[in-house]
């Protein structure tokens, strides 16, 4: 018995471009993703962001395949093998710009083609007319390198039937018109060739003189850095040079108040020479009234030793009387009147006792002096650099004139080609079957009326505040 892996069963699927048919086998669980990238790869198409593959459901109904889920749990068909159809899924806003890769502008030139033939988009009769011959001459090049073909018309879908319809003219009078519309003159062509030339030989030299603006701007640039570069070693320098402008102020400061400390000093020691100076003279009149005092004091001591002397000489001599006196002793009236001598030479002798006083006078003298202080205000002086801008050069400003003038030249070529529009849509009005107009046939003559397209439709949405914005997509 034989045990082997199982074969995985393959799912057949058929999918249809505008241009061509691929047939895959992918697995049976292969997602939408898987198919749409293998789809993708096989064509070539890099710009995949505008486009999904399209499926009829078991309803009959248009819908999209869901990339993130299988193929065979959406709500497919069972056709063997399971029919897709690669189409455009979203449409970019400008043509000219976001369709880069060649096969992405023929896939969207073939669907807009068909949309238009079968009338799902409108197109007015006159686009109608040019989108044909612009066909045309893609495919059968300019006037005078080959002839049209008789009944190209009946044998190419060129035309939308509806614009056929409208107007009462025969086959050869549609082909005639988009005949017309492709003999271009060579004249023509061969002044857009030169003008074309002149703008590839302008665009390079501006190519150039932006590659030599772009060499100047950055020497500018770096002369720029390296000044800057010298202007930080110059704020280095200044830095430096102030922090040692401020130890030296620092410095000067502190030798100033030394010079200041030693002038209080001196003027203190002046002050206290003369203080002394003044207590010696005090001194000297101190010591001078003292010796005076002295000198009176001993005078008045001399005296009173000699007053003290005279005294006891004459208490001795009163002494002597008394004991005369008490000798004698004749007679009680002699007594009596002896006694009365002795009485009155007793009163003229006075006792004296020698009392002695010092006087001292202590004299206390005293000038005080108060010195103003000294005060000194320091200034400080700030330096900051200077920066400079570098101003943009004026060829930019001609530079950007010269692209505004290719430009321009652009838009009048395409207003020359919405005039020929104009005169053609003049020409075959008269043809017009007014019967045969439809709802969209009236809906853009009044747009032309009121000169109504998509560019002014963009600007409308572009302009106002955010909410009316809002409100103009909801009226759309």
């Amino acid at each position: 018995m034989r045990f082997g892996k199982k074969k995985k069963k393959s799912l057949p699927v058929k999918v249809t471009t505008m241009d061509a048919e691929l047939e895959f086998h992918v697995e049976r669980g292969a997602t939408g993703r898987t198919l749409f990238d293998l789809v993708c790869r096989t064509i070539g198409l890099r710009e995949t962001w505008f486009f999904g593959l399209q499926y009829q459901d078991t309803k009959g109904c248009p819908s999209w395949l869901k990339m993130d889920r299988k193929v065979l749990h959406q709500d497919v068909q069972r056709d063997n093998p399971l029919s897709l159809v690669l189409l455009v899924k979203f449409y970019p806003e400008d043509v000219g710009e976001e369709l880069v890769q060649e096969i992405t502008q023929h896939l969207f030139f073939l669907q807009v083609k068909q949309a238009i033939l079968n009338m799902d988009i409108y197109c007015p009769s006159e686009v109608s007319v040019l989108l044909a011959s612009y066909a045309v001459q893609a495919k059968y090049g300019d006037a005078g390198e080959s002839c049209l073909p008789s009944g190209i018309l009946a044998n190419e879908e060129l035309l939308p039937k509806r614009v056929i319809k409208q107007y009462n003219m025969t086959t050869p009078m549609w082909e005639e018109r988009i005949n017309i519309w492709r003999h271009v003159e060579r004249e023509k062509l061969e002044r857009e060739k030169q003008l074309r030339q002149e703008s590839e030989r302008q665009k390079s030299e501006l190519e150039q003189r932006l590659l030599q603006y772009q060499d100047e701007i950055r020497l500018a640039q770096e002369a720029l850095q390296r000044s800057e570069e010298t202007a930080e070693l110059l704020s280095e320098k200044s830095h430096i040079a102030e922090e040692e402008r401020t130890l030296l102020q620092q410095k000067s400061s502190k030798s100033e108040e030394e010079v200041r400390r030693i002038k209080m000093q001196q003027v203190k020691t002046e002050e206290e020479k003369y203080l002394l100076e003044r207590k010696v003279r005090e001194a000297e009149m101190i010591a001078a009234r003292v010796v005076e005092e002295s000198e009176r004091r001993s005078y008045e001591a001399d005296r009173l030793k000699e007053d003290l002397y005279k005294a006891r000489v004459a208490e001795r001599q009163a002494k002597e009387k008394l004991m005369e006196f008490l000798a004698k002793q004749s007679s009680q009236s002699v007594t009596g009147q002896s006694y009365n001598g002795i009485s009155e030479d007793l009163a003229t002798v006075v006792p004296v006792e020698p009392y002695l006083a010092r006087r001292r006078s202590v004299y206390d003298g005293g000038d005080s002096s108060e010195l103003p202080d000294l005060t000194m205000n320091q200034s400080s002086a700030l330096t900051s650099l200077a920066q400079y801008d570098l101003m943009s050069d004026t060829n930019m400003d001609q530079l950007n004139l010269e692209i505004e003038k290719e430009r321009v030249e652009y838009l009048q070529k395409s207003k020359h080609l919405q005039e020929q529009l104009k005169e053609m849509r003049t020409e075959i009005e008269v043809l017009k079957i007014g019967e045969n107009q439809t709802l969209y046939d009236h809906i853009h003559d009044e747009q032309v009326n009121l000169g109504e397209n998509k560019y002014s439709t963009f600007k409308k949405t572009k302009e106002g505040s955010a909410r009316s914005r809002v409100a103009f997509f909801e009226e759309l």
